[in-house]
């Protein structure tokens, strides 16, 4: 089927017209963007709420198939401020008590909490949007350009609450055994980190290994090997026993490599792994994916409306 305007207009008649339907577009778009900025802005603060020291989470971290690990904490913020476990794992003493003397931060947290208070940093005030946007070609430039880094804000704090970085876990950083009372044993190394909005305890029992024994995976005289550092770079955590339990104590062997941990040539005896699922943690994890997936529908419509108006944004 022929589409045909009547009355006929010229070539160069038809392309202004074009040029002006497309200006027209662009500026209801602009005009419908306030509502989504605002929705954005109220939907950042409530998980700014979630996240203060004012909304604590008690949470229990007990392997779910055996005693090897009981106990519970408390979260307020980015901070646990108390903790109770006890732990059942070769090489420990019987029912081994960890109670934290101290608070312990959970830098995942701090990374959510900052880019989110980022994006309203950019957003602006309540009543900011007209002249966030601005008006016209050059108001849907500078708001393409503002919204994309909205997204990446927005993005960043999703990517803080799905894992933690390998670099910040065992064996390349370790807690200071002092926050705990009795403190730490030397040979007990202790994470406790984020996994898409679960809070992740993880014990490993160590034993020593004598340096130049002939097991691969260790650098002499301290430092990571060559396997180690780039496990990291890429994401490797290693070993076999990924699961929450099992026989025995109830922890999971994690193979024959050789770390170096706290300066010494160390294998992991035993580990054991806990999640606990976070309602408040959750809760910010959700409304982010929201947050992100409507951002990422203004931007796109945007974008195309803006390209067939002949608005042009690197």
């Amino acid at each position: 089927m022929a589409t045909t305007i009547y009355p006929p207009i010229s070539p160069a008649e038809l392309l202004q017209q074009e040029d002006l339907s497309a200006s027209n577009e662009l500026t209801w778009l602009l005009t419908t963007l306030p509502d989504t900025l605002h929705s954005l802005r109220h939907g950042l603060h409530s998980c700014r709420t979630l996240l203060s020291p004012h909304t604590t989470s008690t949470l229990a971290l007990t392997s779910p198939r055996s005693e090897a690990l009981k106990g519970f904490v408390t979260r307020a913020g980015p901070t646990i401020t108390k903790g109770d476990i006890t732990a059942k794992l070769h090489g420990l003493p019987p029912k081994h008590k960890l109670t934290l003397a101290r608070d312990l931060h959970i830098e995942q947290l701090t990374d959510v909490k900052n880019h989110v208070r980022e994006c309203l940093a950019l957003l602006g005030p309540e009543g900011a949007e007209a002249a966030w946007l601005g008006r016209g070609r050059d108001g849907a430039a500078g708001a393409l350009r503002k919204m994309r880094v909205l997204r990446g804000g927005i993005a960043a704090a999703r990517a803080a609450l799905k894992g933690a970085r390998p670099a910040a876990l065992f064996p390349c950083r370790a807690v200071d055994p002092r926050i705990f009372d009795p403190p730490l044993p030397p040979l007990l190394a202790f994470d406790l980190y984020i996994t898409e909005a679960a809070l992740t305890a993880e014990l490993r029992t160590l034993e020593p290994v004598a340096v130049g024994s002939g097991d691969g995976g260790s650098a002499p005289g301290g430092g990571f090997g060559f396997g180690q550092r780039f496990a990291a770079a890429v994401g490797l955590r290693g070993g076999v026993g990924m699961g929450m339990g099992g026989g025995g104590g109830g922890g999971e062997v994690e193979g024959a490599e050789v770390f170096v941990y706290r300066g010494a040539s160390v294998r992991v005896r035993e580990r054991i792994k806990v999640e606990s699922q976070d309602p408040n943690l959750m809760a910010v994890w959700a409304k982010l994916g929201g947050l992100e997936h409507a951002l990422v529908g203004a931007i796109k419509s945007l974008e195309m409306v803006a390209g067939a108006a002949g608005v042009v944004v690197v």
